[in-house]
């Protein structure tokens, strides 16, 4: 027989011959007279729903039986049939016992785990073949078993009572069968078409209307209230930058998000951040059509329930810009999606920055190695520094660099401070204007709220006053209704004269001298930046306007190779000293302590000296300059004494000191002043000197060591 195989996914199709099969046990031969392409086709041609390769697609078919096997009784040759998409299941695991076959693991499905109809013949168990009405031609039945199998559960799933209304949105493949449906049943049936040139044939097809704006437009909900608080969402984050930010800003001006219930009908929620995002992620509030956002498929055989993958926008299969009244531009849009990107911190996946956070590190997100390329992460345990494990997570191998912080956001800051200088910004009238826009905003959400609430009392009033006094039951459930819109209204108007009285102006709050630093904001910005005026989420999100990336390497123990890399690719390479832990750290010790050999001959003091040599640049191992006490240390080891108060050890004619007694006899010198504290060994100090003194003999040795030994339990001086 001849058949349309796909070879591979996304293969082309190829129409060849193919041996006829054989029916089985429980199974029908059918001569193919009819069989409907549907997208699904597409969907397993690329691959996309679960099936091997080659394989014979078309779950549309309808033909005649010619052929039973073995144990069939229902199904006779001659028969017109049709097959639908799901032929059998186990009949046993959860999905099968809720009703739900389609879910079915061990499911046998037509084009999917058996051969579909595009081909003279295929197979299909008796008791899935559907028996055709007697003048129902195989072209008119073929779509009935997806499409209109398809409508059919919807319209029973959706539980209509009798004489209501049935609105079928979008009249194609499957809304022409839709509003056959629905009018066969009984039901007023309204079609919601976009396509002028339809209407004749959806009335002929039994619509009671046809819904349209007369312009075949789709329109924004006719919801003033709902549409600016739309608009609110964008804004506000245009502004926060964060959608946990615009759920922040909603509650604490107590604002609620219209959303749809499941029956598709406008209800005011308490704003999440899964809602706000899923207002910020869908392109349609810009304006445009698209198709093909997500991607579903079953990874394994086994998998029940199959996994919805979004898809990034490049992959979208169809993307039609300004089809839809937009509340954002298109640019916008793209802004938003590139702002959510950066906020979702993945650093090891996707290595976006994340949101400014309090965190005292002012370049996290920022910093990447010098040594790997990877971005470094935030350490505060110990203090704070930036380090690089990604190496150290993928292959256990020693973490690349451990790097203080505090030296590295200094540095990079006044080099911020350097490339702001030049600006001269009037960020204080902006910033004016965007804060009475904002409370402009909120206020007409206010009043909003209040004017839907009072219309809902008034028409729970309207409602109670009609009926029938005579039906109580209906009665007292209106009367309730009433009361809790009522009671409602009331809430609302008491928080809104409670808003209203611990409002403040809010222009003009600010001081004639901080006004003028805003005024100026390029060149007050490093007098404003050490205040309390700025946060620290806020001085990252002013490093980030200008500030791509900072690479940081460890060129040497005491130095930071440091890049940033500016918005824009121009970049600035500097040197940061970093603290060490000994002096012997730094490349210039030895050159230092020669300089200081040099100066001390001339006569200069420690102060001095300490301001000439980091003239010269020279540093302590802990400061970015040389400290008076490191020029004290080195002039001390290399044995230059200001005074003979500075000499040690000191030389006492005949004596030992405590130093010179405890080298003598090889023990530390805490030693002997324990043995002073405890009573062992009874000295005084030297009225002279203030020193401990013992004589500068062979009997006191000896007599130490005896006490060492234990032979001796006391001695005297």
């Amino acid at each position: 027989m001849r058949a349309a195989v796909v070879p591979s996914v996304r293969g082309k199709w190829e129409v060849k011959e193919v041996p006829t099969p054989n029916p089985g046990p429980s199974q029908v031969l059918i001569k193919i007279r009819a069989s409907g392409i549907c997208y699904t086709d597409v969907h397993q041609t690329r691959g996309e729903l679960p099936g091997d390769f080659p394989r014979i697609l078309g779950h549309e078919p309808v033909g005649e039986i010619v052929a039973v096997g073995p144990g069939v009784t229902t199904r006779r040759i001659g028969d017109r049939v049709g097959v639908p998409w799901l032929q059998s299941s186990c009949g046993r695991c959860e999905w099968c016992a809720r009703g739900k076959p389609m879910f079915c693991a061990q499911q046998a499905g037509t084009s999917g785990e058996m051969s579909g109809g595009h081909a003279e013949y295929m197979l299909a168990y008796a008791h899935a073949a559907v028996l055709l009405p007697e003048g129902l031609s195989y072209e008119q039945a073929a779509p009935i078993l997806c499409a209109g199998y398809t409508v059919w559960s919807g319209l029973r799933i959706a539980e209509p009572w009798p004489h209501e209304r049935i609105a079928v949105v979008g009249i194609g493949g499957l809304g022409h069968l839709a509003v056959q449906y629905a009018k066969a049943a009984g039901f007023t049936t309204i079609a919601v078409s976009r396509s002028p040139d339809k209407d004749r044939s959806i009335r002929e097809l039994g619509a009671d209307e046809v819904v349209r704006n007369g312009q075949g437009q789709v329109l924004k909900i006719p919801n003033q209230e709902a549409q600016a608080r739309l608009s609110l969402v964008f804004e506000t984050f245009l502004q926060c930058r964060s959608a946990s930010k615009v759920v922040e800003v909603f509650k604490t001006h107590a604002l609620l998000l219209p959303r749809r219930n499941r029956f598709g009908d406008l209800v005011w929620k308490a704003p999440r951040v899964a809602a706000v995002l899923s207002i910020l992620k869908h392109p349609a509030y810009a304006g445009a059509f698209t198709y093909g956002r997500t991607r579903t498929q079953r990874r394994e055989a086994s998998q029940v329930r199959p996994s919805i993958t979004r898809l990034p926008q490049e992959q979208w299969r169809i993307c039609i810009p300004d089809i839809y009244p937009p509340y954002i531009s298109w640019d916008t849009y793209l802004q938003i999606q590139a702002m959510l990107k950066d906020n979702h911190a993945e650093y090891d996946r996707h290595k976006t920055r994340g949101i400014p956070r309090p965190g005292k590190a002012l370049l996290h997100g920022l910093v990447y190695c010098g040594e790997c390329g990877h971005k470094m992460v935030v350490q505060y345990k110990g203090g704070t520094r930036y380090i690089c494990n990604y190496l150290r997570q993928q292959y256990r191998t020693p973490v690349c660099q451990y790097i203080a912080a505090d030296p590295v956001d200094s540095r990079v800051v006044d080099a911020f401070f350097q490339a702001l200088a030049p600006v001269e910004l009037d960020v204080y009238a902006q910033a004016l204007a965007k804060q009475q826009q904002q409370a402009e905003r909120i206020a007409k959400a206010h009043a909003q709220h209040l004017e839907r609430l009072r219309y809902e009392a008034a028409y729970c009033e309207r409602q109670f006053r009609h009926v029938d006094p005579e039906h109580r039951h209906v009665a007292a459930e209106l009367e309730h209704a009433w009361e809790v819109a009522l009671q409602a209204l009331k809430q609302a108007e008491a928080a809104e004269k409670q808003r209203a009285q611990a409002s403040t102006p809010p222009a003009h709050a600010l001081s004639p001298t901080l006004q003028a630093a805003f005024r100026a904001i390029g060149q007050k910005l490093p007098e404003l930046w050490p205040r309390d005026v700025l946060s620290q989420a806020q001085r990252k999100a002013l490093l980030r306007c200008l500030i791509d990336k900072v690479v940081i390497q460890r060129a040497r123990r005491d130095q930071i190779h440091t890049r940033i890399v500016w918005r824009g690719g121009e970049t600035t390479t500097f040197e940061v000293p970093v603290a060490v832990g000994a002096l012997t750290d730094l490349p210039g010790a030895h050159e230092m302590a020669q300089q200081i050999r040099v100066l001390f001959a001339a006569g200069t003091s420690d102060d001095a000296m300490a301001r000439q040599l980091t003239q010269h640049g020279y540093r302590s191992p802990s400061r970015p300059a040389v400290l008076p006490s490191t020029v004290k240390g080195i002039r001390l080891k290399l044995g230059l004494m200001q005074n003979r108060s500075q000499s040690h050890p000191r030389q006492v004619a005949g004596s030992f000191t405590v130093p010179q007694l405890a080298r003598a006899l090889g023990v530390p010198p805490h030693w002997v002043y324990h043995q002073i504290k405890r009573g062992t060994v009874v000295i005084r100090r030297d009225a002279t000197t203030g020193l401990y003194l013992f004589p500068d003999a062979t009997q006191t040795l000896e007599a130490f060591e005896q006490l060492r030994q234990g032979q001796l339990s006391e001695l005297r001086y």
